[in-house]
């Protein structure tokens, strides 16, 4: 096979590939029109008509919260209740939000600098609005760092349509503790009961919510895989260029023959 072949072959398998892939999206987005996107509107409606009774009613509900590095704190009310969607809104997705909040603000202290950077980063990354000092000692070295920490917990409920898996994606963040948790929501999955046992649980009332676990790779670990697929693109991209260098040395070469070949056919003529 020539150089020219070879190339026309390569075009030819990756407008196949392109095709297909663009043949799948159609799907996708065929299948989310017409059962998921349907599904994230009734849970929608239902969660905002939720919201409604609950901004009205305003329903005493406490919670208690585990802090790393500092214990459980008690007597946080929930409350606050929002509904909303996000910058994609012809998507349908929409997060649910409600505040615990607590009476006081509560101090500690930690007196290993690691520590203390540890505690702040563990406050940050979830949110926790806090004042932090950090106190020398008589050579200007840490001696120790305070804490004063908002009694202001936020609880989202995150509703994101999935177009490549067919389903709905929940994201819950520092609702029974601190941190997120991923669900998968199938569209079949959206009725009645099952509405009504969401409800509950954002009340935290005794429910039959059945939630289905979704694993969710972390950010970090994406852009890691990301690199990792850009080298190997890279590298398949350079193992291609290789092989057509080496097929258009060949045909160079056989070239290079050939009118070798007729050069001394007419000098012996």
């Amino acid at each position: 096979m020539n150089y020219l072949d070879k190339l026309k072959k390569a075009a030819e398998e990756k407008r196949e590939r392109e095709q297909t892939t663009v043949q799948r999206q159609a799907q996708q987005e065929k299948d989310f029109s017409k059962r998921v996107k349907p599904a994230l509107q009734h849970l929608h409606r239902y969660l905002y008509d939720l919201i409604q009774h609950l901004k009205y009613l305003k329903p005493e509900i406490t919670v208690s919260f585990m802090l790393t590095g500092y214990g459980k704190v008690d007597n946080f009310r929930q409350s606050e209740y929002r509904i909303h969607y996000l910058a994609e809104e012809i998507k349908g997705d929409f997060v649910v939000r409600c505040t615990c909040i607590a009476p006081f603000k509560f101090r500690f202290e930690k007196r290993q600098e690691r520590d203390a950077q540890e505690q702040r980063k563990y406050l940050q990354n979830h949110g926790i609005t806090f004042h932090y000092v950090e106190i020398p000692d008589s050579r200007y070295r840490f001696s120790k760092a305070l804490f004063e920490v908002e009694p202001i917990i936020h609880a989202d409920f995150l509703f994101e349509g999935d177009m490549q898996n067919g389903a709905i994606n929940l994201t819950v963040k520092n609702f029974n503790a601190l941190g997120q948790c991923h669900y998968l929501i199938k569209p079949e999955e959206v009725n009645e009961p099952f509405l009504d046992n969401l409800a509950k649980y954002i009340v935290r009332e005794p429910n039959n919510l059945v939630l289905h676990e979704r694993y969710y790779l972390p950010s970090e670990y994406r852009e890691k895989l990301e690199e990792i697929k850009k080298e190997k693109d890279y590298e398949a991209f350079e193992e291609w260029l290789n092989v057509m260098n080496e097929s258009l040395e060949e045909e160079l070469d056989k070239r290079k023959k050939r009118k070798l070949f007729d050069f001394f056919r007419r000098d012996k003529k």
